[in-house]
């Protein structure tokens, strides 16, 4: 890994000599840091990282007033991915899916003439293709399914939305290491030097808070933009969070990787509190036959962790213990749509010395990258302990 100082400090010896910390990485219990483990790191330039993302067109209009068969206007909530020559077709609305109300031809079609105001859209008075005229009424959805543009004609006005501006910020972790003269010169019984030994510990703490801030973090910069924090899981996922108890822990999973899967998402990570994963080994004791819950791989997984995943109705999904995860949630997530990001890796340098003593300090600044939100979700088991 790449390593970038020494820095400029105002007690900074001139002569010092940055070291890379790649080998107290390498040291870390992996339990303690699961989620760093796990994660793809990206390189950055500047405290401040912005992505753009991009969500489909919206292919649904929710219908806000009583609609009569032969009607020529629907009222509606928001028309304005609606396109003259649309055509629109009542839809099931089943917990998270979105589907054909049946399986047919005669389910009523209705064609856009013209889409007047921002609520209201004008419709043919006749059902296309002689489809069944139907009522409709709030809160009934209707699903774009396709146009029926004349021969000729110019198209309609674009659909397309401006993509979606997300940003985090790098955060710094810090921590000043120290020992006098006289400790590092007196024997010890099991330690060579004081200071390398506070070296290792002060440095397993930092990647310890860096581990939770991933998680819990919350973005903020002061005024002076001089002290900075990222914003980690649980502030960015915002769109696919549900609840569940632990009892009813299995179709709640399944319900959060179907709603994720809906959106288009493959979830391939289920991160869980000490608490839920003793309710799934809970769960994966009492299942019997085909109904076995929890599949489990003991070979090499590379992290030292034991491979588990979840049975869903969507395929297996790795399952992943961290001890600092908020007892009652679960997130699942898309791996490859979150990064870490680093602007000044893990480094340790000499400070200037003051008295009798060697000092120095433990530094890395960090940031973190979490890509179509809508791809993750988060499971709040309300019951959990």
């Amino acid at each position: 890994m790449a390593v970038t100082g020494p820095r400029s400090t105002a007690n900074q010896s001139t002569t010092t000599t940055v070291v890379d910390m790649d080998d107290a990485i390498e040291m870390l219990d992996k339990f303690d840091v699961p989620l760093t483990s796990m994660l793809s790191e990206e390189g950055i330039t500047n405290i401040r990282h912005d992505w753009l993302e991009d969500d489909l067109d919206a292919q649904t209009v929710a219908v806000n007033a009583a609609f009569t068969s032969g009607g020529a206007t629907v009222t509606v909530i928001d028309s304005s991915n609606v396109r003259t020559r649309d055509l629109l077709q009542k839809v099931q609305v089943t917990g998270d899916d979105i589907a054909p109300q049946i399986l047919g031809s005669t389910e009523q079609i209705l064609e856009v003439t013209a889409v007047p105001t921002a609520t209201t859209i004008t419709v043919s008075t006749t059902p296309w293709g002689g489809t069944t005229g139907a009522n409709l009424a709030s809160p009934d959805i209707l699903q774009i399914i396709g146009q029926v543009p004349l021969e000729g004609a110019d198209p309609q006005t674009s659909r397309d939305g401006d993509p979606t501006a997300r940003f985090n910020v790098a955060q710094i972790f810090q921590e000043r290491v120290d020992a006098t003269r006289t400790a590092r010169k007196n024997d010890q019984y099991g330690i060579d030097d004081p200071l390398e030994r506070m070296k290792m510990r002060k440095f397993k703490e930092l990647a310890i808070r860096l581990e939770r801030a991933y998680l819990v973090g919350v973005r903020f910069v002061s005024a002076d933009k001089k002290q900075r924090s990222f914003g980690g899981l649980f502030y960015h996922i915002t769109t696919n969070v549900r609840s569940s108890t632990v009892a009813a822990l299995r179709a709640g999973t399944n319900a959060m990787l179907r709603a994720s899967f809906v959106l288009g998402a493959s979830p391939d990570l289920l991160m869980v509190s000490p608490a839920i994963k003793q309710a799934y080994d809970d769960m994966d004791l009492t299942a019997t036959g085909t109904t076995i819950k929890v599949e489990k791989d003991y070979g090499d997984t590379g992290i030292g962790i034991t491979a588990e995943s979840f049975k869903s109705s969507f395929g297996l999904v790795r399952l992943l213990i961290n001890r600092h995860m908020p007892t009652n949630k679960t997130v699942a997530l898309e791996s490859g749509y979150v990064k870490r990001l680093i602007f000044d890796n893990w480094f340790y340098e000499d400070l200037a010395k003051t008295g009798d003593s060697d000092q120095g300090e433990i530094v890395g600044e960090f940031g973190f990258k979490v890509k179509n939100e809508k791809a993750h979700a988060v499971l709040n088991v309300t019951d959990a302990a």
